[in-house]
């Protein structure tokens, strides 16, 4: 019959110990082959007892063969109670501590390398302290302080709104970022709730009739796809660095598609925010689409809001609410941008998801909603009770869909066999007198 081990918990180890050798937390061979005896257990369960308590032994003991040619173990041979530790000199002590110092340098620098490959990709600092303990986190304060040579510390949000972060590559040096001619302001109820303003006394034009702000919505780049239309891109950039009264936002899906992966996503960050930096005091705000949450899972960063905190845009990842501010200073025009998530083929289908966004947001001047990659414009007349004069106001309320920036041949929409798309950009106008239209 096969004899099972005596079944005994760690506590009673522990007391077995303390009532036979104190409390001790390393055992000798001899008080670890009696330790065997007193318990019953095999050298497997008792190791795991031991490990439990926290418990050193001595596991290995030197052997030797006698004059009689059988193998003896230094215990056969020695007392170990009576072997006396031998003292040592002041140069021995000295050589100990040094090698135990470089062991302690070596073993912490290996430790900073672990945490730096550990940051390579976005992290919250409760990750950090789990991995590597309170060393870690000494060591994250370090890198905060001071990065490790061509690499910066950058501050990100995942998708459960938890601060991250992560090392990124310093190409370049810092990016500089013109002097925005307008200021933005944010609700105190809503951060993505903004008022823009733009200069009373800024013209654009000698004559006030042709003055006029033209904002452009950008939607659907996908910067780092196949498809990505890049020209078409680079001439709306262009034209707003080149005209002052042109400026942009930016819609979502600006970044993300099939080239963009763990090789390259650092690459294609640092690209558009190289492409955007021109331009970027001409950018109102940006908030991200599908493609940027779907790409995030590849290091946990987010590729857009990482590229707008470098050059200062205002960046969410919900619809934004914008009044902005003329040369009226008490009666904005009134903003609703969304990226949105229809899958509309028909442009019916296509310009009533937009109208419910219009309707449900109870009709600001301008909803623009992108997604669907189609160029189309609806106004409404919009009748509303003006208490103030004791009349009925009437105004237009315009429903906007961007063109995207993709180009048709290759693309899912030739392959299924639809219609391309209509291309160009849209334009919403705000004239000097607070008057507006969209065109395209």
């Amino acid at each position: 019959m096969v004899r099972r081990p005596k079944r005994i918990t760690s506590a009673e180890v522990k007391k077995i110990i303390v009532d036979n050798f104190g409390d001790v937390d390393y055992l000798e061979i001899q008080k670890y082959l009696k330790l065997l005896e007193l318990t019953g257990l095999n050298k497997i369960n008792l190791s795991y007892h031991l490990r439990k308590l926290k418990i050193g032994w001595e596991k290995k003991r030197k052997k030797f063969i006698d004059s009689n040619g059988e193998t003896k173990s230094t215990l056969d041979s020695v007392d170990v109670e009576e072997v006396k530790t031998k003292e040592l000199t002041e140069e021995e002590k000295a050589e100990i501590e040094r090698k135990n110092a470089e062991k302690a340098k070596t073993e912490r620098e290996k430790l900073v390398e672990k945490v730096f490959g550990f940051l390579s990709r976005a992290r919250t600092l409760e990750a950090v302290e789990s991995k590597f303990g309170e060393e870690g986190l000494k060591i994250f304060e370090e890198f905060q302080v001071n990065s490790p040579e061509d690499f910066t510390l950058k501050e990100g949000i995942s998708s459960y709104q938890q601060k991250t972060y992560y090392f990124e590559r310093v190409v370049n040096g810092c990016v500089e970022v013109k002097e925005r001619v307008f200021t933005v302001r944010h609700s105190e109820n809503d951060n993505d709730y903004l008022a823009i303003t733009f200069p009373q006394d800024l013209d654009f034009s000698k004559n006030l009739a042709d003055s006029a702000i033209r904002i452009i919505p950008i939607d659907s780049v996908t910067f780092g796809d196949h498809l990505c239309d890049l020209e078409a891109f680079q001439q709306v950039l262009l034209r707003a660095a080149t005209k002052p009264y042109v400026f942009v936002f930016l819609n979502g899906n600006i970044i993300g598609g099939s080239l963009y992966n763990k090789y390259t996503a650092e690459e294609y960050r640092r690209n558009l925010r190289n492409i955007l930096a021109p331009v970027a005091h001409k950018i109102l705000w940006a908030q991200s689409g599908d493609r940027e949450n779907k790409y995030s899972k590849i290091d946990g960063i987010e590729p857009l809001r990482s590229v707008c905190r470098d050059l200062g845009i205002h960046h969410t990842f919900r619809p934004v609410r914008a009044d902005i501010y003329w040369k009226d200073p008490m009666v904005p025009i009134e903003f609703y941008a969304l990226h949105g998530r229809s899958g509309a083929r028909l442009d019916g289908s296509k310009l009533n998801a937009v109208l419910k966004v219009t309707v449900n947001q109870n009709f600001p001047h301008f909803t623009i909603m992108g997604h669907l990659e189609e160029a189309i414009i609806d106004d409404a007349v919009v009748f509303s009770a003006d208490p103030t004069n004791n009349r009925i106001r009437e105004s237009i309320a315009y429903s906007i869909i961007c063109p995207g920036f993709r180009k048709f041949a290759g693309s899912i929409r030739e392959i299924k066999g639809y219609a391309p798309p209509v291309s160009g950009r849209v334009e919403c106008i705000i004239y000097s007198d607070n008057t507006f239209e969209a065109t395209h």
